[in-house]
């Protein structure tokens, strides 16, 4: 299975791409000013907020699964259009589940079969965040336009 983790070189991206080598998948991770450096992960720099680039990155990678953690400071083109353009141009490999980061990450620790409690979750009001902390992408309308079955990331880690 072959894992594409957009902005691979940030903290999160980064401990994304070091779990998934881990567990056996095929691990392309991408970056802007920085490296991917997780040893067996293949970088490719990408702009992600020019939508034909990401666009055509997905084309080529061809993942089965496509995880968004592109972020920088201050920066709403990078960290909001940036990830609206990521999950436009993985529409074609998301599945029905709309899931958010949290429930994704007690979905991959339930399949390696890791303690879940670990995890620390919180709410964006409990730590003081006032403004939207959860973003969900649902494919139910492309699954409609597509004319296709898409797997959902729950089927997908089932797998």
């Amino acid at each position: 299975m072959r894992l594409l983790v957009v902005g691979g070189s940030g903290f999160l991206g980064r401990e994304v791409c070091r779990r998934a080598v881990a567990t056996g998948w095929d691990v392309v991770g991408t970056h802007y000013s920085g490296r991917v450096e997780v040893p067996g992960v293949a970088s490719h720099r990408v702009d992600v907020t020019d939508r034909a680039a990401v666009r055509e990155l997905v084309t080529r990678v061809r993942p089965d699964a496509v995880v968004g953690t592109p972020y920088r400071y201050a920066d709403w083109a990078v960290t909001a259009d940036g990830a609206a353009h990521v999950a436009c141009a993985a529409v074609e490999v998301a599945g029905a589940d709309a899931v958010s980061r949290a429930e994704l990450g007690l979905l991959v620790a339930r399949r390696d079969r890791l303690d879940p409690s670990a995890l620390r979750i919180t709410t964006g009001p409990a730590v003081g965040v006032r403004r939207s902390t959860e973003v969900r992408l649902d494919s139910a309308r492309a699954a409609v336009l597509l004319r296709t079955r898409l797997r959902g990331v729950a089927e997908l880690l089932a797998a």
